[in-house]
């Protein structure tokens, strides 16, 4: 074989390879769960709540991205989550919690794990 097909060879599978590192990352799962607290400090599922995912684009408007309910243990899951931008929860349109969502390996984990919110 030539040097000149080697290095053809070569470039191609090298730009094979960079377009399937660089395939669209589908976003990230996120999990979490609302809880309530009676007076003594007791902790309970918050059940059937609305969980509302938004945010905040390039002009400071929030905008809503996706809408669940909390189930009977209080988890709630959103899919596909695009990483690095600014979001807030909203839990029954009326309580806002800030987030972060990082970039998960997919081939460790299935979620990001939110940290409990007390409602």
């Amino acid at each position: 074989m030539t040097t000149k097909i080697k290095i053809i060879l070569f470039l191609v599978f090298a730009a094979l390879s960079i377009e399937e590192a660089s395939a669209q990352y589908p976003g990230t799962n996120l999990r979490g769960k609302i809880v309530y607290s009676d007076y003594y400090g007791t902790q309970y599922p918050l059940t059937y709540a609305n969980v509302d995912l938004y945010y905040l684009d390039n002009n400071n408007q929030w905008n809503l991205v996706q809408q669940t309910l909390t189930d009977a243990y209080g988890f709630y899951y959103f899919n596909y989550v695009r990483p690095n931008y600014t979001y807030a929860i909203q839990v029954n349109r009326n309580r806002n919690y800030n987030i972060s969502v990082v970039a998960i390996d997919y081939n460790y984990y299935q979620y990001q794990d939110l940290p409990l919110f007390i409602y």
